[in-house]
């Protein structure tokens, strides 16, 4: 068999090994793109158990909805709430896209609490409560409170088992879960059957939903999101012509997932159409032959295909960001194809696709080398989308560099007298031009040095998505109106499910007397011992309420409520009362207390157990964490801040393997270039670095994860040109595939620099600047 042939059948063999491997991994269901703010981050949990929490509440905030209908008029921001509700269940879509929606207060479930207070009553006592218990004046004043409830006609408890709980603990129990509900919620309370709240006047009803992994999967053109604003909008404008007028405030990440999927998603489109059309029109005029445009085009497509598929096959997704970066391989992955097609299409000398491959191979070797390596160093960064994004373009230039190789070379060469390319017939720049790069060279340096209060290294998590328009007000809005904000909480650590429970009630004691303010307690916080106190606590209460049947006042209670054969009455209650049991977290609870404790309660973790412990409103991050601090096994954290740290060191890893990659190539590239040519090669990509904070430093840009990003991506790329004109000379055909690939690969990361994404802005501005400077560099 013939080498060539050989090469080709390899080829193919490898690209539809990578087809093979994506459809497996697509037909077994692994496959799918994501778009969600949080997967654009890199994880800042420094522990297991902290990712696990991290995970917990951010794929709850990130799946969670809430719509709230507006009107300075409760019947009608009822009635439009309550259209919007009948009108999303009645979709077909709806089962696919919602796990739940609620509007009306749900009366089974809270008969469902209610038994489950009856059920325990002796259990749930406050500690303060069991401490009055225990002298004979607090047992008289707890009596006589009791009373007060039972007769006051405001009881909020059935009087119906007054038998067998004189004392209405039913009544205190229910005051105190409804007094952790307004600690744990909102500003929102039950009117008429539905959650609502006024505010400057307006009446505001919430919707709250929960979208499924299908609903929330927002790169996909149907989606939970869209159908909201499908049926919202509508409702809307009917509404607006009415006596009340009525809106819909929108709020919850996924919304703003939504925004962000669908702006990156047509911005994939015009990058990739505007960059497409460009570099047609350019080969077009160059070459003049359909050959080198279909082949080059064609090598484009596998090229990104093989990268589609190696990548969504070791991943099992893809993020939408991936695939706006893959745009960019239009440019890089033309290179090579730009480079054997100028010397199939001008250079006499060579008389066939072999000639040409093995003229161009140490070159174009050299030039994979050092572009693999950075994408190769960034494959082992802690952060999934930067691994995708490095395997994504590693694989596609591969796939360009082997199709150059083991494909062109078969192709025909043409006759003599239509092997010329006129347009670029470019001599070598005068000596006046080059030393005028002496002045280009100092200019960076200059702006730098005026700017040097910014050049510094900094992330910050708030500036990679601009909330504009209505949803920010909305935002807003909804902010002000429910008054839940979260933003930080505590993860509590032990060795046992009894010491993490009174760990959390050790630590809620020093929260409420330290975050109080004027001497009194702060109770905006849940955690789950609120609901299902330790043992210890369970142990102490039941010793207090048998302590308070066994007295004389259980006696006198049950003679002042009229009740016959009151002793018989207390023998059953304390009868009951040996057989009561112990609440734990795993313990059968109704759906509205499960669901708190499923996302509080952690459990046990790499034998150890964890809990999460949230305040319910914003304070000082420094006074959070100096709660956590000084206690041992309690940890805080602040998603964002962190995150944004995170993102510091990762920047600062990103420059080491930069500096690694930087040295290595140096050490290859000395083992084929004399010494001056090394140094006149070495000079360029820290020329490029200059340009890169020059100009970043003076616009006001920050110097942040994705600009670095961009400089370690331009190093790889920006190299190539001075390694072509020093392994060719600096002819005159080189020099016009350098041209062409500066060009191709300019449009296509200047398209990304005009992005309003902020990442993919950073990312093609950095390259956009690098590979100018690496360009004007090697020509002059």
């Amino acid at each position: 068999m013939k080498k060539h042939n050989l090469a080709l059948i390899l080829f193919l063999l490898i690209h539809l090994a990578a087809f093979a491997a994506f459809g497996i991994s697509a037909a077994c269901g692994r496959f799918f793109i994501t778009s969600d703010l949080f997967s654009m981050i890199p994880n800042a949990a420094s522990s297991q158990a902290l990712e696990i929490a991290d995970k917990k509440l951010s794929g709850s905030s990130g799946k969670a909805v809430f719509i709230l209908s507006q009107s300075q008029d409760f019947p009608a921001a009822k009635k439009n709430a309550e259209e919007a509700y009948r009108a999303l269940k009645e979709e077909p879509a709806f089962p696919d896209f919602f796990e739940s929606l609620t509007l009306y207060a749900d009366s089974q479930g809270y008969a469902g609490v209610s038994d489950f207070l009856d059920k325990y009553r002796w259990n749930l006592l406050a500690p303060q409560s069991a401490a009055q218990l225990q002298t004979e004046e607090g047992r008289a004043d707890f009596a006589e409170e009791a009373l007060t409830n039972i007769f006051g006609g405001f009881s909020l408890a059935s009087l119906d088992k007054l038998e067998e709980d004189p004392f209405f603990l039913d009544e205190t129990n229910l005051r105190t879960f409804l007094q952790l509900l307004e600690d744990s919620g909102t500003n929102m309370s039950l009117r008429d059957g539905v959650l609502a709240c006024e505010w400057k006047g307006d009446w505001f009803v919430m919707l709250q939903g929960l979208l499924t992994d299908k609903g929330a999967a927002l790169a996909k053109k149907k989606n939970g999101i869209q159908l909201i604003y499908d049926v919202c909008l509508p409702l809307e404008k009917e509404a607006e012509l009415s006596e009340a007028p009525a809106r819909f405030v929108f709020s919850g990440t996924p919304f703003h997932s939504h925004k962000s999927s669908t702006k990156a998603s047509r911005e994939i489109t015009l990058i990739s159409v505007i960059s497409l059309l460009a570099v047609l029109a350019m080969l077009i005029i160059t070459f003049r032959n359909p050959l080198p445009i279909a082949a080059a085009f064609t090598s484009i497509l596998i090229s990104i295909a093989f990268a589609f598929s190696v990548t969504s096959a070791l991943f099992g997704h893809l993020h939408a960001l991936t695939l706006v970066f893959g745009t960019s391989l239009i440019g890089s992955c033309i290179d090579y194809s730009l480079h054997f097609f100028v010397n199939w299409k001008a250079n006499r000398e060579l008389h066939s696709g072999e000639e040409i491959k093995n003229f161009l191979k140490k070159g174009l070797t050299l030039s994979l080398a050092s572009t693999e390596l950075c994408y190769f160093l960034l494959i082992f960064a802690p952060f999934t989308l930067l691994r995708q994004m490095a395997l994504f373009s590693f694989t596609g230039i591969l796939s360009s560099f082997l199709t150059v190789l083991w494909v062109y070379p078969l192709f025909k060469i043409q006759d003599d007298d239509k092997r010329y390319i006129p347009l670029f017939n470019i001599a070598n720049p005068p000596a006046w031009l080059r030393r005028v790069f002496l002045v280009i060279l100092i200019l960076p340096a200059a702006l730098i040095a005026l700017n040097l209060k910014s050049l510094h290294i900094k992330n910050n998590l708030s500036n990679l998505y601009k909330m504009q328009g209505r949803l920010k007000d909305d935002t807003i809005l909804a902010s002000q109106v429910v008054n839940y904000t979260p933003s930080s909480w505590f993860v509590l650590e032990s060795d046992t499910e009894e010491e993490l429970l009174q760990k959390e009630e050790a630590f809620a004691a020093i929260y409420e007397r330290k975050t109080g303010k004027h001497g009194s307690l702060n109770k905006k916080y849940i955690c789950t011992s609120r609901l299902i106190p330790s043992e210890k606590n369970q142990r102490l209460s039941i010793e207090a309420c048998t302590n308070l049947i066994s007295s004389p006042e259980c006696i006198s209670q049950f003679e002042i409520l009229d009740f016959e054969k009151p002793e018989k009455h207390q023998k059953e209650i304390l009868k009951d009362m040996g057989k009561a049991d112990f609440i734990k977290p795993e313990s059968p609870l109704p759906p509205q207390l499960e669901k708190i404790v499923k996302m509080l309660w952690l459990g046990k973790i790499d034998e150890k157990f964890y809990s999460v412990f949230m305040p319910t409103e914003n304070l000082p991050a420094e006074s959070l964490e100096s709660l956590a601090n000084p206690q041992e096994g309690i940890f805080y954290v602040n998603k964002v801040a962190q995150i944004s740290a995170g993102l510091d060191r990762l920047s600062k890893m990103i420059l080491i393997m930069f500096a690694i990659a930087y040295i290595i190539i140096l050490i290859v590239l000395r083992l084929f270039f004399n010494l001056r040519q090394t140094l006149k090669i070495a000079s360029v990509p820290l020329f490029s670095l200059l340009a890169i904070l020059a100009v970043f430093t003076t616009s006001g840009s920050p110097i942040d994860f994705f600009c670095i990003t961009g400089i370690i991506l331009v190093f790889g790329l920006g190299i190539d040109y001075i390694i072509y004109m020093t392994q060719h000379k600096g002819g005159r055909l080189e020099r016009t595939a350098i041209i062409l690939s500066f060009l191709t690969t300019a449009i296509s990361f200047g398209a990304l620099a005009l992005s309003s994404f902020v990442p993919v802005h950073s990312i093609g501005l950095a390259i956009f600047t690098g590979l100018t400077a690496a360009f004007i560099a090697t020509m002059l």
